[in-house]
């Protein structure tokens, strides 16, 4: 079973033979040992960073909703809200770590950040490789559209990386 100590990151986001030593609160990073509870191989460290927690208005302070979770060789960022970048750049975390975006629904402050990670990938860190977006059905359109929306010009352009749209269903 996963053990959970003192953390707000729920338990779905680890395999049950892993146990949580660390907490996690915006900003922290939550480290996964082995069951018997020393240090796991590096190999097979997974890390979750709370990038925000917060509700669609930023209340308290906090960040909009936003995970990084790594693996290694993979980082998959489950939610994307409008402040996940600032809170990349707050703790120091390249933005090019991340090699898929996971949407839970399509309220803003879930998705409304992606646009600004396409600029970070266009100007500030180019990026090549593809970038795969998992969402709710709809999510490529949603997502063109609030690009296209933000940044008329820029959207019509095209990203200069690949962009992969792959929709899921509840019980996928």
């Amino acid at each position: 079973d996963t053990e959970i100590k003192k953390c707000r990151v729920p338990p779905m986001f680890f395999s049950t033979n892993r146990k949580i030593e660390t907490c996690s609160a915006p900003g922290n990073r939550v480290e996964t040992r082995g069951t018997n509870g020393l240090p796991s191989q590096k190999s097979e460290i997974m890390r979750v960073t709370v990038l925000g927690a917060g509700d669609a208005f930023s209340s308290g302070g906090r960040r909009q909703s936003g995970y990084l979770i790594e693996a290694p060789g993979q980082g998959v960022l489950l939610d994307c809200g409008t402040t996940t970048l600032l809170g990349l750049k707050t703790l120091g975390i390249p933005a090019e770590r991340i090699d898929m975006i996971a949407i839970s629904h399509l309220h803003g402050d879930h998705f409304g950040g992606l646009s600004f990670l396409f600029l970070e990938y266009t100007y500030e860190n180019p990026r090549t490789k593809p970038l795969l977006i998992i969402g709710p059905p709809g999510i490529e359109e949603r997502v063109r559209a609030l690009h296209s929306a933000m940044y008329r010009e820029l959207a019509a352009r095209g990203t200069p990386f690949p962009l992969v749209f792959r929709e899921c269903t509840p019980g996928q």
